[in-house]
């Protein structure tokens, strides 16, 4: 009953029912209209629960079971896995900076957000970024011009 892995594994029914909806479990037979669950559930369940904490999404977790099912488990989890740690070694890149920017702006001392050195290195940035991109379309058109 999904009651009673709700309790063993701590995922309310909801999920579990969202879960199954997603096909991230099984669907499983009904007696009465209930779900009767097999004995792997819990390892299922688990196995969804680590996939997600791991900041897989419900679609790549849906694949990767896919592909999994039809004999191909270690080579879709190593791809999978492969494409999730680029993904965090970029979301770790990206709050090493926030860090190292909120670092700064604790230590900043200005008196005012115009004055602000954070403030003032922002907008150098944006503009050179801006004055890049514009040189970038102008090298484009004159390639794509000089053909």
């Amino acid at each position: 009953m999904i009651g009673q892995v709700a309790r063993r594994t701590g995922v309310p029914a909801s999920t579990l029912r969202y879960w199954e909806r997603e096909r991230l479990l099984p669907a499983v037979p009904r007696v009465s209209g209930r779900r009767v669950y097999g004995p792997g559930i819990d390892v299922q369940v688990a196995l969804v629960r680590a996939a997600l904490a791991l900041g897989f999404s419900v679609r790549e977790l849906r694949e990767l079971l896919r592909k999994s099912a039809a004999g191909g488990f270690r080579r879709a989890t190593r791809k999978a896995a492969t494409g999730r740690l680029r993904a965090v070694d970029q979301e770790l890149a990206h709050a090493q900076k926030a860090r190292a920017h909120l670092l700064e702006l604790l230590a900043c001392e200005c008196r005012n957000l115009a004055g602000c050195v954070l403030v003032q290195r922002s907008l150098r940035s944006a503009e050179a970024s801006q004055g890049t991109t514009t040189l970038h379309r102008r090298t484009r058109g004159t390639l794509r011009g000089a053909k």
